[in-house]
């Protein structure tokens, strides 16, 4: 008999944070995102030596190199105001497609999963909120040359009605 395991990793950088009222809410991330480089290039060297496959779970906005921090949605006023509008030079913690690159050019076929757009918390954001975030990342999966994600990982593990699943097309 052949054992199976699911090895899981959440790539969610500020997004984990941005929602949380605290003056600290960064303080556990580096400012230039250099240790949580280093640590993902550890693991997929690990990962590429002793062909372990992850399902990495990643917020669809890393994907982006840039943005003008609109994103014209159902969501409550202010829940994106900490999008700083710029791009991946100028914040790493908000962005970072180099690191999804790394993860694709892995020898290892790793899944690329999602995690919402925004890190929204599915269990308190009504149907709409959950569906515009999981339609933009497929927009996003999509516009970054990655296939439909086939697995969703909500939020702090946070799970939406069933119904939304419905008319978005993941799993």
């Amino acid at each position: 008999m052949v054992a199976t395991a699911v090895h899981s990793i959440e790539i969610e950088l500020a997004w984990g944070w941005h929602d949380r009222e605290r003056e600290n809410r960064y303080e556990s991330l580096s400012s230039d995102r250099t240790t949580e480089t280093e640590t993902l290039v550890w693991l997929l060297d690990i990962a590429d030596k002793y062909r372990i496959p992850f399902t990495f779970d990643i917020v669809a906005h890393l994907l982006c190199p840039s943005c003008d921090g609109s994103h014209a949605g159902p969501h409550s006023p202010g829940w994106f105001k900490e999008d700083p509008g710029t791009d991946v030079g100028t914040d790493p913690l908000f962005y970072a497609p180099d690191l999804v690159r790394m993860i694709q050019d892995a020898r290892v076929d790793h899944e690329i999963c999602t995690h919402t757009f925004s890190h929204v918390s599915a269990d308190n954001a009504d149907a709409e909120v959950v569906r515009w975030e999981l339609e933009r990342a497929v927009e996003n999966h999509r516009d970054f040359g990655l296939p439909t994600p086939r697995s969703f990982v909500p939020p702090r593990h946070q799970c939406p009605s069933y119904g939304v699943f419905e008319t978005v097309p993941i799993m």
